[in-house]
């Protein structure tokens, strides 16, 4: 099915309107009590200046999972120590995790090759992560993976790639406007629910278009002064009323109940 659709420019106004009232700094205090990110700065104690590295190369194959995201990055970070006194490549070991993970069973073929491929030019991505510099991994992760740069796992590794910097740096340079929020089920049903794309019949036809969906976030981020993947930030811990006592602290009741209002998590 081709992608004619169009970004809802009245739509994109008003998240951006409501958005703008979060400054960056509040989105910073967010991701340090996400699941996630916790994990990781748990994992960091142990690993120091190897944790971006493994954070980037597990989100490469984090798609298809048989768990939420946060148990499975708890699992990752629990089984790296481990696996690190077996397995001395960075690429090695995270293929030797996801051929005992319990919760990232499906496509094992699939993800040990694009791995491997990763290997296979390990110096470019090497010189890219040690570079710190996004817009660089990203490009390059693109051009070894032969994959476009909205696809999700690649948006997906910068941003974790960012969570390993964080984890062990206290101030890392903010992910860049261009790099695109990672379109998954979970934005793409958001941006069907919002109207942001004109045309579209279900989610399901955004999360095929994900270059469209990558567009109106863009435009969002521009106007509210977020950047794409941190709105993602914002968004993630809404998904999961277990978070809400965490992000109460952060941003309050009431902005709590306009997000999730607006993007339509009432009856999530």
């Amino acid at each position: 099915m081709p992608c004619n659709y169009r970004v809802n420019k009245s739509v994109v106004s008003k998240i951006a309107s409501v958005l703008s009232h979060i400054d960056l700094e509040t989105v910073f205090k967010l991701e340090a009590v996400d699941p996630q990110f916790v994990s990781i700065k748990k994992l960091s104690s142990y690993l120091g200046v190897t944790t971006p590295v493994l954070t980037y190369l597990n989100a490469l194959i984090s798609y298809q999972l048989s768990c939420k995201g946060e148990l499975y990055w708890n699992e990752f970070c629990r089984s790296v120590p481990t696996l690190m006194e077996k397995v001395a490549h960075p690429v090695d070991l995270v293929i030797r995790f996801v051929e005992t993970s319990s919760c990232n069973r499906l496509r094992l073929g699939q993800k040990r090759n694009r791995l491997l491929k990763v290997r296979d030019n390990w110096n470019a991505i090497l010189n890219a992560l040690n570079s710190r510099d996004y817009i660089k991994l990203w490009l390059t992760t693109q051009k070894v993976l032969n994959a476009r740069g909205e696809s999700k796992t690649v948006a997906f590794s910068i941003k974790m790639f960012y969570y390993g910097l964080r984890a062990i740096y206290r101030e890392p340079e903010p992910i860049p406007y261009e790099i695109p929020i990672p379109v998954d089920r979970r934005i793409s049903k958001i941006s069907f629910k919002l109207g942001l794309i004109d045309n579209a019949n279900n989610w399901t036809e955004l999360l095929r278009c994900p270059n469209i969906v990558a567009t109106a976030w863009y435009e969002v981020g521009i106007r509210s002064g977020i950047p794409p993947q941190h709105i993602d930030s914002i968004i993630w811990p809404l998904m999961n009323k277990a978070n809400y006592a965490k992000i109460l602290k952060v941003l309050g009741y009431n902005k709590i109940r306009i997000l999730i209002k607006m993007f339509g998590l009432d009856s999530q």
